[in-house]
């Protein structure tokens, strides 16, 4: 994680990156739900914000806020962070609802944008569902449960970033 609120010189110097964590291998949606659970417990304190009793600057203390904005994946580390359903799925973009058979439509006032309370609102359903049922609202769908929609602000359609760095290394730009 970086501070954007740094000057940009300072932003990505390795004093100030936070690493939250590294799952080795290919991570299963279990394994990021369960690391991503105790990265939201700790941005929800301080979306309410915390106190600090003294800083370098307020010697009688500060009410500090952080917000997780965007979260810059690949492609498969943005549809697992934020629920969505991989490229192959019918419902493959993260943005709107133009189905996979309809992949050659090169016309975006057609398409049907994501919205974002739909997608809280099928999350939920998903994670009250029995496991049985996962599977059906997913097919259905395309949208799981994530962590990060425990977030109040978090708009996985609007912060969920493909990193363009993976496509040029990839040979792809």
């Amino acid at each position: 994680m970086v501070l954007l609120s740094l000057p940009e010189h300072l932003r990505y110097r390795q004093e100030y990156i936070f690493l939250v964590t590294v799952i080795p291998g290919k991570p299963s949606k279990h394994q990021i739900n369960h690391t991503l659970r105790r990265l939201v417990k700790q941005l929800l304190s301080f979306w309410e914000g915390v106190f600090y009793v003294r800083t370098a600057q307020y010697s009688l203390g500060r009410r500090i806020f952080i917000a997780l904005m965007p979260a810059v994946c690949d492609t498969e580390g943005a549809t697992q962070l934020a629920g969505f359903a991989s490229h192959t799925h019918t419902w493959f973009c993260r943005r709107c609802l133009l189905p996979l058979n309809e992949i050659h439509n090169l016309e975006p006032e057609t398409w049907v944008m994501r919205d974002c309370c739909q997608h809280r609102e099928i999350a939920l359903e998903w994670k009250d569902a029995s496991e049985a049922r996962w599977e059906a609202i997913y097919t259905e769908h395309g949208i799981r449960h994530s962590e990060l929609l425990e977030l109040p602000y978090w708009d996985p359609i609007l912060f969920t970033i493909i990193d363009n760095v993976h496509f040029a290394y990839l040979g792809l730009l």
